[in-house]
């Protein structure tokens, strides 16, 4: 089943809360770079678009972006403009017509790749994808380790409201510590009008990639002579180490 299929109407209300902290992460880091109207950007994981379709209304550049589900890249086209391409690929089939300068994977994508097999090929994909000498790749994951160490509790549940819609998303985690394999299950319920009218579940598997082995797997990698930093978060000056975002580049 391929993640989030089913949810992908209600994308933009249950993610879009933290577009902001992103977009500004992104100019701080690729700002200059982004001018430049020959260059081209690729959202590996894009889900709706949000990325690429802010960073479009603000750069002169290309952008690309790919999605294992049609129902979200139905919406993408919908709310963007002819400069940005989309097309259906996975981490693990993606292939690019021309060669692209920036590789965004956020949002915790690459985290549902489970075995360190998988990871090192998709790294080894982003090599090939890019344009070589210019070329970055931001890899955004989960610091799962954080949470366990700040007691991330076993349930959560989260409330999000549009007008007259509201979604209650429940979910329950388990950890399997022997394949470092963070499971959570996921539970939607959808209101309109304050009337329940559908329920979602989903179940989902993410490997907590540590930074230790992140960076044991991008050694193994073509990009293992690219120059690799690492922040804990998209606001760089809060103290929540919740992420693991990483800056490979040439």
């Amino acid at each position: 089943m391929i993640p989030y299929a089913k949810i992908a109407k209600y994308s933009d209300l249950l993610w879009g809360n933290i577009l902001g902290e992103q977009i500004s992460f992104l100019v701080s880091v690729l700002g200059p770079i982004l001018e430049d109207p020959d260059i081209t950007v690729l959202d590996a994981g894009c889900g709706t678009g949000r990325i690429i379709r802010s960073l479009s209304k603000m750069f002169p550049c290309h952008f690309q972006g790919f999605d294992a589900s049609e129902e979200m890249l139905d919406i993408a086209r919908q709310l963007s403009d002819d400069r940005i391409e989309y097309f259906t690929a996975t981490l693990q089939n993606f292939n690019v017509n021309k060669k692209v300068d920036v590789i965004l994977c956020l949002y915790s994508t690459f985290n549902y790749l489970t075995r360190d097999e998988d990871i090192v090929d998709t790294l080894n994909r982003f090599s090939s994808a890019l344009k070589g000498v210019r070329g970055i790749v931001i890899i955004d994951t989960c610091n799962f380790l954080h949470n366990l160490v700040e007691g991330c509790g076993k349930e959560a549940s989260k409330t999000f409201v549009d007008n007259e819609l509201r979604v209650v998303d429940h979910i329950q985690y388990y950890i399997d510590t022997t394949k470092n394999i963070w499971t959570h299950d996921e539970t939607l319920e959808i209101y309109e009008n304050e009337k329940l009218v559908d329920t979602i579940r989903e179940r989902h598997y993410l490997r907590y990639l540590t930074y230790a082995e992140f960076r044991l797997l991008l050694n193994l990698s073509d990009l293992r002579n690219f120059k690799c930093a690492v922040e804990n978060g998209y606001d760089v000056s809060s103290n929540i180490q919740d992420r693991l975002i990483y800056i490979i580049r040439n």
